[in-house]
């Protein structure tokens, strides 16, 4: 049976000191998430949702995509998760950037994390959002270096 060892790979000398780690890692963890949030906004400054065609004049039809997500009851207690999935041309992009206003609107969210399958999808993803006037409120990430 393997030994557990404590902080960098080393058995801690006492229970103490194990003890100590975690209150260290905890306070290291809590630090860093305060560092990460004071980069941000406290609250997104967002206007009413009003509907559709106010985000995007050129829908005429919502898809079913779109339409679910109008419809979607938002107002459960807590956090939520919403994992969007369709095929390409579905609108997608739209889809998501409506419910994330009805969110931020409704004091529930405070931004949008697309997770994009590929590298390879990421400057479509900006270009749409650029075409949409938000490219100036996006940040791609990406292990990839430009030359």
């Amino acid at each position: 049976m393997p030994v557990t060892t404590g902080h960098h790979g080393r058995p801690p000398d006492a229970i103490q000191e194990l003890d100590q780690f975690r209150q260290q890692d905890k306070d290291a963890a809590r630090d860093f998430l305060l560092r990460v949030k004071a980069l941000f906004p406290s609250t997104a400054n967002v206007s009413v949702f009003t509907g559709i065609e106010t985000l995007f004049p050129f829908i005429q039809h919502p898809t079913p995509l779109q339409q679910k997500v109008l419809e979607l009851d938002i107002n459960m207690d807590g956090a939520q998760l919403f994992i969007l999935e369709d095929v390409t041309g579905a609108g997608k992009t739209e889809a998501a950037l409506i419910l994330v206003h009805r969110l931020m609107a409704a004091g529930k969210a405070q931004g949008l994390y697309f997770g994009l399958p590929t590298m390879a999808v990421t400057p479509f993803k900006h270009n749409n959002l650029r075409l949409l006037g938000l490219s100036n409120k996006v940040l791609l990430c990406s292990p990839r270096q430009r030359g």
